[in-house]
């Protein structure tokens, strides 16, 4: 009898498991097929730090919304948007994200600062809503298989940047400045630079590093020291800011190499203030508005007529992860999460207003970066698109 009993208990137990597994799975797909065609934004507009990234992230979804609806949407249908402004707060950033998953959005877009792109990533992975960061450099993809980051990859960018400096200016001989006074990632780029040098077969002569108990004036001395004056270009990883400093503290110590950074000196103040210092300087970026391919020129006008001014790359980065989410939900032919991530990391060619994107396998977009030199114009420096 104990032996029957234990194998009716057994059986039970499979039944109750098994009961439990088809409830679980016929609830989580009435989730995924109630999920309103809705893409919901999440960045601080307000508040103290990174408001303007958020204010970029909030234009460019919003552009891009009213962009594709005017052309008709999904077979007809509006996809919707709704905007949380977390002021780069964690409470808020929590409980946005968490009203946008109730409200059954389809996708989330973030806004790059580290609490938006990093703080939703659990719920949006738990909760089966597809989550993507818009212009973070921190490899947030690899958090799960609905975080995806819309991003020009640094590996690429750095790479094809020194392979042009190399092959077409002759630039062989490379100081690096690093600023260890802003974002962790300048860390990551200065190994990415080393890393294209050698493998295009130029030679760094000398690293310095301006940091809490090293001014900028006793970092570039001990470059000259180790290197004299015999560099063909000088690489900078920092913002903008801190690229002025170091330039024109270059020029005072004799230094006359051109300098070689990212999007981050493709900033008008670095123009003004660099001024004739910062002729011969090249620099990549995720998207310029020198670009004359067809969907970024319609882009740009459209952007200067509205805010009578030039989008941003974050604006454009923006702009392309809702129309990518867009894409997809298309091409799935459905609202449902799981679908449209599928689609999603299926996408190779699509024509961005930042160029041609395709999804890699690891959730993040490729792409190629735009290369500008600085030049001499009739009365200030001017750019030029070189690549």
């Amino acid at each position: 009898m104990r032996k029957v009993s234990l194998k009716i208990q057994i059986v039970c137990l499979l039944l109750v498991v098994f009961t439990s597994n088809r409830e679980q799975a016929a609830a989580e797909t009435a989730v995924e097929a109630s999920r309103k065609l809705k893409v919901g934004v999440i960045g601080p507009k307000t508040g103290e730090g990174s408001a303007e990234f958020g204010k970029y992230v909030f234009e460019g979804v919003a552009m891009a919304a009213r962009d594709f609806n005017k052309a008709g949407g999904i077979k007809g249908k509006k996809v919707e948007t709704s905007f949380v402004d977390n002021k780069g707060a964690m409470l808020e950033t929590m409980q946005g994200a968490a009203r946008l998953i109730d409200d059954k959005v389809v996708a989330i877009i973030a806004s790059p600062d580290g609490m938006s792109s990093f703080a939703p990533v659990s719920m949006a992975n738990e909760s089966g809503t597809i989550f993507m960061s818009a212009g973070s450099r921190r490899h947030i993809e690899k958090s799960g298989p609905y975080i995806f980051r819309n991003a020009l990859p640094e590996e690429i960018a750095t790479d094809e940047t020194i392979k042009y400096c190399i092959e077409k200016l002759q630039y062989k001989r490379y100081a690096i400045i690093t600023s260890m006074l802003d974002e962790e990632s300048t860390m990551n780029a200065v190994s990415l630079y080393m890393r294209a040098i050698q493998k295009h077969k130029g030679e760094v002569v000398s690293q310095a590093y301006v940091h809490f108990d090293l001014s900028t004036k006793e970092a570039i001395a001990k470059l000259k020291k180790e290197s004299g004056t015999n560099i063909d270009a000088v690489i900078f990883t920092g913002n903008s800011k801190g690229a002025i400093e170091v330039l024109k503290e270059l020029r005072r110590q004799g230094i006359k190499a051109p300098f070689v950074g990212s999007e981050n000196l493709n900033a008008a103040e670095f123009l003004k203030a660099g001024g004739k210092a910062a002729i011969g300087s090249v620099l990549y970026t995720s998207f310029t508005t020198l670009s004359d391919d067809p969907v970024t020129v319609k882009f740009v006008e459209a952007y200067r007529n509205a805010k009578g001014k030039n989008p941003s790359p974050l604006v454009a980065a923006s702009y392309d992860s809702f129309m990518l989410i867009a894409e997809a939900i298309q091409e799935a032919g459905s609202s449902e999460p799981s679908k449209v991530k599928n689609a999603l990391t299926e996408i190779k060619g699509f024509r961005g207003v930042s160029g041609v994107i395709s999804m890699s396998e690891d959730a993040q977009t490729i792409r190629t970066p735009f290369i500008i030199l600085v030049e001499k114009g009739e009365t200030s420096p001017e750019l030029r698109l070189v690549k």
